[in-house]
């Protein structure tokens, strides 16, 4: 089995993900620039560190419409993701699916890429498919981290706990604005 670890409120790299090449394939140059400072990270024998190269990607997932790895951050994981734009037609966030490359083969990734880009597209509420897909993740986690299936009672906790989060991450937000505000009189 592939394990990857939980990256709730982590940073990925961008360049050996599906998902971070779809956020950079959209970025203008000077962005490109300061995200892509060399050296690029190897995390396999697949991981692209070539700037050129990964620059052809991006045309590449620009081109597509989809940004595709084979085993780049994580042996044996591949993954497909689409943009998700706002109503400007920014790229804002990227939806991604993955699965064990042993089961994959190179036809499943380009129907994976259009159903990634459907699904992103119909993306409406982008506020709820992100809570749902962070809540999603949690319950996955556990899952994989404990070993066991979430059952009512632990999904309700783990509900609970992560509203108590965002409740306190905001209040010390607003604490620090109005603070801010103050020392600005």
């Amino acid at each position: 089995p592939i394990r990857v670890p939980g990256l709730l409120g982590g940073h990925p790299p961008l360049h050996a993900t599906a998902a971070g090449k779809v956020l950079l394939a959209w970025q203008p140059e000077p962005e490109l620039k300061r995200l892509l400072r060399p050296p690029l990270k190897r995390f396999t024998s697949r991981t692209i560190t070539d700037r050129a190269r990964l620059m052809t990607e991006l045309a590449r997932t620009r081109r597509n419409g989809y940004a595709q790895v084979w085993s780049e951050w994580f042996d044996d994981l591949v993954s497909v993701a689409a943009p998700v734009r706002n109503h400007r037609a920014n790229v804002i966030a990227a939806l991604a699916v993955g699965l064990p490359e042993s089961r994959c083969d190179k036809a499943k990734i380009v129907v994976m890429g259009k159903a990634a880009m459907k699904a992103a597209m119909k993306a409406q509420q982008k506020e709820r498919l992100s809570a749902i897909r962070l809540i999603l993740a949690e319950f996955k986690r556990i899952e994989v981290d404990e070993r066991i299936e979430v059952d009512d009672a632990r999904a309700l906790a783990v509900l609970d706990k992560m509203v108590k989060q965002r409740r306190d991450s905001a209040a010390q937000y607003a604490g620090g604005f109005l603070a801010e505000r103050l020392c600005a009189v």
